[in-house]
């Protein structure tokens, strides 16, 4: 979104021209870019995801989380539908990221943050407890990897966002005589 000139040359050159024609004036680039994209995921919705229609609606719902404000934009034909959203961000979830190898001088410091709900029940029932973790590291790469657009179960996402719990403790005094 942020190269208008990518964003253009996803248009078919007959587009390009038609809409060069159509927009006139200094800096439109990426108003045709968005026009052009709009019209192609208009006229083939099943067939392609236009970049540009994807992204607004991908920031969109990370921004405000409202499932009406996509789905507004997408039956405007503004962007693409909070199915196609949750579809992606499944697919990214199981795909996962992976790490670059450490380089000397680079830091990597995990951070994590959890989320109670419905914690005061008398039962203790019907509660949940969620956490999520990052990593993040200096100096920064940036990744092209793309994201295979598949059809991801609940389960799936369960099953590889669990971490295993490991307990700490001190170790024994025999056995750090060992190791010395």
């Amino acid at each position: 979104m942020s190269d208008p000139a990518k964003a253009l040359a996803y248009l078919p050159p007959t587009l390009q021209e038609m809409l060069q024609i159509l927009f006139t004036g200094k800096d439109t680039e990426t108003q045709r870019a968005s026009v052009g994209q709009a019209i192609m995921q208009g006229v083939r919705p099943r067939v392609i995801v236009a970049p540009l229609q994807f992204g607004l609606s991908e920031q969109m719902h990370h921004k405000f989380a409202s499932k009406f404000l996509v789905d507004i934009l997408h039956k405007h034909g503004f962007g693409s539908s909070y199915a196609e959203i949750q579809k992606f961000e499944h697919s990214a979830a199981v795909e996962g990221v992976s790490l670059p190898e450490y380089m000397p001088g680079q830091f990597i410091q995990f951070v994590a943050d959890n989320v109670d709900h419905n914690v005061r029940t008398l039962d203790g029932c019907n509660t949940f407890h969620g956490m999520g973790i990052i990593a993040t590291y200096t100096p920064g790469t940036v990744s092209h990897k793309a994201i295979p657009r598949i059809s991801v179960a609940s389960d799936e996402i369960e099953r590889i966002g669990q971490i295993n719990i490991m307990n700490f403790g001190p170790q024994k005094t025999a056995d750090l005589l060992t190791a010395i």
